[in-house]
């Protein structure tokens, strides 16, 4: 994990393997009773050690894949809108945001990810809509902090 600076074990079921704009991702779920709307997406990049088990996995579940949205981040629930910097408009050509006028834009609300890439990208944020979403973010922030003074 980036975010966390730490490394975990999982057991997956893999699903499906595709390989997106030279990038390879595996979806799998971690319990056989799961289905394909549990499945979660991990970048091979990100994978460190692979270790292929001796026992029998249930059936697979692949998934289809949109071209256009491969990781449905445009059929999202919840959206989010940020104002940034003109310095930060960089992040439309590489980051899931979508271009609403001058430097806003709108991004699909994953929540723990959203309130993360906020943190990380802060001083090119200037303005975070909805209100729990930045009250959300407020408190991650807050429980960081607590976290360093303790340290301290």
């Amino acid at each position: 994990s980036v975010s966390s600076d730490s490394l975990t074990t999982r057991e997956l079921i893999p699903d499906q393997a595709s390989v997106l704009d030279g990038v390879g991702y595996l979806w799998g779920r971690t319990d056989a009773d799961q289905t394909a709307a549990d499945q979660r997406c991990f970048a091979v990049t990100r994978m460190d050690t692979v270790e292929i088990l001796d026992r029998p996995a249930p059936a697979a579940l692949p998934r289809e894949i949109d071209a256009e949205d491969p990781f449905g981040f445009r059929t999202a629930e919840q959206w989010a809108e940020l104002e940034l910097t003109e310095e930060a408009m960089w992040m439309l050509e590489y980051l899931p945001v979508w271009h609403i006028d001058g430097t806003r834009v709108e991004i699909p609300d994953t929540g723990a990810w959203l309130e993360r890439f906020i943190l990380a990208y802060a001083p090119e944020i200037t303005a975070v809509v909805p209100d729990t979403l930045a009250g959300r973010v407020g408190q991650r922030s807050s429980a960081a902090l607590a976290a360093y003074r303790r340290l301290a």
